[in-house]
């Protein structure tokens, strides 16, 4: 009694005390252990979650080091979270160029600035890529200031690849339209220049027949004619950047080709770039067409200049080798024979292994944007397939690069060389329905075929012509007719008329050197063809020809 009103307590007091504190400290611990347990549910939920998402979730600290690292990242980067766990984002996944930047800009971020938008590229483990465009937000602190930056990607690798291969078909598809202008406009050009050159050869070959040997005048009249002559070989040239060309397969020596080609080629890789041409003497002829020989030439001869920007040496050498099985085999295109050589080495810069392996695909250009279509190379590959040939290509960087072209030698045909004999200018008696728009070359048919003895009827266009043949009584030959004409072509006017005429012979002219221009399909497989300009000569053995094989079948 007396130590309670002293204020002790009893023995049994303190134990209550003592049980009811321990009995408090369980509850806490309790208590603690329940919220550890709930923050731990929590914390597994919010990993499942973003294990779950196909975003990249990365949350890293004040110092950039990595804390949280979701599946996405993992199965983007290859990397697991435990190999990044602690390490400086930028020291195992940004690009070397991109460190400094992304510094920068995680700098902003720790101070609370964070840009609607970022992208940066991640290595993976294996050394891909990943171009990731990110969302940043901040975790703060008791203060207010930024603990932690989560930035949140999406992989926009394959978009960004999708959006550039169709940004890229589209330029292709520009600049093949671009091309196609080109050639039709090239076409289009030298068809006029062949009406116009077709005057000045026919006339000036009329002139040089009548005039005497002696006279003074045949030598000026044989300087147009030349001149002339000159002038279409160019206005062939320029039809070489137009496509689907009639064809003539003819036996022709490359030498004569390449020595021909000489002078273009050296005005246009320019004065700066010496042109070597060498040829091995004597060499077979091959079966192939003059103008598609000629551009590859001039495609290989513009690739060449483009890898000497500042001058060089380009070769053009010709041989003729014989292949064996092996060695046919290691070459693409080509069999077991014996082959004639074009081969273009240029002293450029030559090309690495990745870029050879691709100058063949249309399209594909090492140079910048408008400056090439990507068709030259391919376009000689193309046509070299045409001519049953082969092609192969040896370079090195800085060392320059070859162009190996195989064509197969003929077998029985062989080259026929310019005679300078005077060529006979057959005659005949036979009547010729001539057909053509343009005026001029009507009367230049008339004035080259009427001295030879042909009985002419001409028309202006394919309904005149019907109209002249159904007025006319007698038997009619030859339609000598232009291909392209306002209305019916002549192709539509040779069959219309031989509904009529069944026996009627059909020659065609034209300054375009197309058999099927625009798809049109406007001259059949086979048809007679003479392209524009033509002399009288070739007109008349052209001619005479077609007549003397109608003949012996009428027989």
């Amino acid at each position: 009694m007396e130590a309670e009103e002293k204020g002790y307590s009893r023995p049994d007091d303190d134990e209550e005390r003592l049980l009811r504190r321990v009995a408090e400290l369980e509850t806490s611990e309790t208590e603690l252990t329940r919220i550890e347990e709930t923050l731990k549910k929590e914390r597994d939920f919010i990993l499942a979650v973003l294990n779950t998402v196909d975003a990249l979730v990365v949350v890293l600290d004040r110092h950039g080091s990595v804390v949280s690292f979701n599946r996405a990242c993992e199965l983007a980067t290859g990397y697991s979270f435990e190999e990044v766990k602690g390490k400086k984002v930028w020291d195992i996944l940004i690009l070397p160029e991109e460190i400094e930047p992304v510094k920068r800009v995680f700098a902003g971020l720790r101070a609370g600035m964070f840009p609607s938008q970022f992208e940066n590229y991640w290595v993976a483990k294996d050394g891909r890529r990943l171009l990731i465009s990110w969302s940043n937000t901040a975790l703060l602190d008791k203060d207010g200031g930024v603990e932690y930056v989560v930035p949140t990607g999406i992989d926009i690798t394959e978009r960004r690849r999708t959006e550039e291969e169709r940004q890229s078909l589209q330029s292709q598809f520009l600049q093949s339209q671009k091309l196609e202008s080109v050639g039709r406009l090239a076409g289009g050009i030298a068809h006029d220049f062949n009406n116009l050159l077709s005057a000045i050869i026919g006339y000036s070959e009329m002139v040089m027949a009548e005039l005497p040997a002696a006279d003074p005048l045949r030598e000026s009249v044989r300087v147009i004619k030349e001149a002339g002559e000159k002038a279409a070989t160019l206005t062939r040239q320029l039809l070489v950047f137009s496509r689907n060309q009639v064809l003539e397969m003819k036996p022709l020596n490359l030498n004569a080709v390449a020595e021909d080609m000489g002078n273009m080629l050296g005005r246009m890789i320019g004065e700066d770039v010496l042109l070597e041409i060498e040829h091995k003497t004597p060499i077979s002829s091959v079966l192939a067409d003059r103008g598609q020989l000629e551009q590859i030439l001039l495609n290989l001869a513009l690739n060449a200049r483009d890898a000497m920007p500042r001058g060089g040496r380009l070769s053009i050498r010709t041989s003729e080798v014989y292949l064996s099985e092996e060695e046919a085999r290691s070459r693409a295109g080509v069999q077991q024979g014996r082959y004639v050589t074009l081969s273009v080495t240029d002293s450029g810069t030559g090309m690495p292994r990745e870029v050879q392996e691709r100058i063949f695909e249309p399209f594909f250009t090492t140079k910048g944007p408008g400056q090439h279509s990507g068709l030259g190379l391919s376009t000689v590959y193309g046509l070299v397939q045409q001519h049953n040939g082969g092609i192969e290509v040896t370079s090195e960087p800085g060392k320059g690069s070859t162009f190996r072209i195989y064509l197969p030698a003929a077998r029985h045909e062989t080259a026929k060389k310019a005679s300078k004999e005077p060529v006979v200018v057959p005659h005949g008696a036979e009547t010729i329905l001539i057909v053509d728009d343009e005026e001029a070359i009507r009367k230049l048919m008339t004035d080259m075929l009427r001295p030879l003895g042909y009985r002419l009827l001409t028309a202006s266009s394919a309904k005149e012509a019907i109209e002249a043949s159904a007025a006319f009584d007698g038997a009619i030959d030859i339609l000598l007719t232009d291909v392209v004409m306002p209305g019916m072509n002549g192709k539509e006017l040779a069959r219309a008329l031989k509904k009529q005429r069944p026996s009627l012979q059909a020659v065609f002219m034209s300054g375009y050197n197309t058999i099927d221009k625009a798809g049109k399909g406007l001259l059949d497989e086979g048809a007679e063809f003479i392209q524009k300009p033509v002399s009288q000569g070739q007109l008349a053995r052209r001619i005479r020809a077609v007549l003397d094989r109608k003949s012996d079948v009428e027989k």
